[in-house]
């Protein structure tokens, strides 16, 4: 199935603060339940200060495609086929931003084998702050796009480095959880470098 950017970018508008279609929410000790669509962010929730949501919220914009809950008559996500490694446990897609972004770029199999559904707008890591970083997000990437956060743009062990996963929901705008976030300026992330990932 093609990519729906506009239902992607549909999907990271509900659910940016709030609790994923699947009712879980990735943090560092499992996949805590919710209530889908309850705010993810609630004080004395058991996942307030520990979420590491990021992939999984991913996951969901770009792979779900379930009812948009303001009108059931039409589809939120953009209903990529990607692998489930975490089904068992109730979450839909990845929670581990290296796996979701080396099946995106083909280099991990998916659903259907080895399958190239992104790629990177060179070079690879680049620096968020710098003045080219914001020129080439707007030239070359477009709203539904995705940004992959690192912290040292370490080239030797890419796999280890990244950190953090969003979503461009306007010019250099993002949406992503852990810290939820939504037509937030993509240099408010903390982490230092960041790869430009274009949606095929």
């Amino acid at each position: 199935m093609s990519y729906n950017r506009s239902a992607a970018l549909r999907y990271a508008e509900i659910y940016s603060f709030r609790v994923c279609h699947d009712g879980r929410v990735a943090t560092q000790s499992g996949y805590p339940g919710g209530t889908p669509g309850s705010l993810i962010e609630v004080q004395g929730a058991p996942w307030a200060g520990i979420a590491d949501d990021c992939t999984h919220f991913i996951s969901c914009c770009i792979g779900a495609s379930v009812p948009d809950p303001g009108n059931p008559t039409q589809r939120c996500g953009g209903g990529l086929e990607i692998s489930q490694p975490f089904r068992g446990a109730g979450v839909f897609g990845h929670t581990y931003v290296p796996a979701l972004l080396g099946e995106l770029l083909g280099y991990t199999p998916g659903p259907h084998g080895f399958h190239r559904q992104a790629q990177i707008v060179g070079p690879q890591f680049r620096r968020k702050t710098d003045a080219s970083t914001a020129a080439d997000i707007e030239s070359h990437l477009q709203r539904g796009d995705l940004l992959a956060y690192a912290e040292k743009g370490d080239m030797r062990h890419p796999e280890n480095d990244y950190r953090h996963f969003a979503i461009l929901v306007k010019e250099t705008k993002i949406a992503c959880h852990t810290m939820s976030r939504y037509d937030a300026d993509f240099t408010l992330v903390g982490w230092d470098y960041v790869t430009l990932v274009k949606m095929l």
